[in-house]
């Protein structure tokens, strides 16, 4: 006599439940049962795990990044050391200062390969970074000496000597996850103002670069770093500009 289907599915529920689970629904039910608990059990396994996943991938996220905080920055080059500021003639009209591409972005750009670059959404300048550059540009020059004024664009005095800037690197280098660097390069272009006005010889023709060691891959210390290099740059270009009225320096210096 053939046992009926409702207890041949008791006894088998009691037979799982002893063994301790669903996991033992192979070796225990038979293939026509296998296939009905399978159908059973299965939505709920993927409910719970549609209910974990979000919480596990969250963690996860929390875990290899910091939190996702938007932080604005801006050039705030420090004093140099020991430097008093020089009494100086010099009257300075920037006609232009550029960042060369891809770096004329207000996001930051990290450098990941030998060709890869990644911007970061969550850290930028205040403002355009050309004009955080220039700021902080006219800001060392005037503390330090190396300019007597800096003008601002529009200013009614008459400047001796006229400036072209050009940032051509500018990112936080993180090829080498251990040593992380800050890396800033710039060109100058100074000219002597002739009586018209306009540019005249050219004084100094020069290209700088700064690699500067940063502790950590993070955006303040990224920006830390380009300060430091910046300063580095500005104090370099004083020094070349002061070598300028040496006697036989007067036809200005290209490197």
């Amino acid at each position: 006599m053939k046992p009926r289907k409702g207890r041949e599915r008791i006894s088998a529920g009691r037979q799982l439940t002893a063994a301790g689970g669903p996991w033992l629904l192979r070796e225990k039910l038979s293939p026509r049962l296998k296939f009905g608990a399978r159908r059973h059990f299965q939505p709920i396994w993927i409910f719970r795990w549609l209910l974990v996943a979000p919480l596990v991938l969250a963690l996860n996220g929390c875990l290899s990044r910091p939190s996702l905080v938007r932080q604005s920055f801006v050039f705030s080059p420090a004093p140099a050391p020991g430097r008093p500021p020089a009494p100086s003639d010099r009257i300075l009209s920037v006609r232009r200062l550029t960042l060369a591409a891809p770096f004329d972005n207000e996001s930051f750009i990290y450098r990941t390969g030998e060709y890869s670059y990644e911007t970061d959404p969550y850290a930028q300048f205040l403002a355009p970074p050309q004009d955080c550059v220039m700021t902080a540009i006219r800001t060392d020059w005037q503390r330090d000496g190396v300019f007597r004024d800096v003008l601002e664009p529009g200013s009614a005095l008459k400047p001796n000597r006229v400036a072209e800037i050009t940032v051509t690197q500018l990112y936080g280098d993180f090829r080498n996850h251990a040593a992380p660097a800050s890396v800033l390069a710039m060109r100058f272009l100074f000219f002597a103002v002739q009586q018209d006005g306009e540019p005249g010889k050219v004084l100094l023709q020069k290209s700088y670069e700064k690699r500067v060691p940063i502790k950590q891959q993070s955006a303040a210390a990224v920006m830390a770093g380009w300060n430091e290099a910046l300063e580095g740059i500005l104090a370099a270009v004083g020094k070349d500009l002061d070598a300028l009225k040496r006697p036989g320096q007067e036809a200005g210096a290209n490197s």
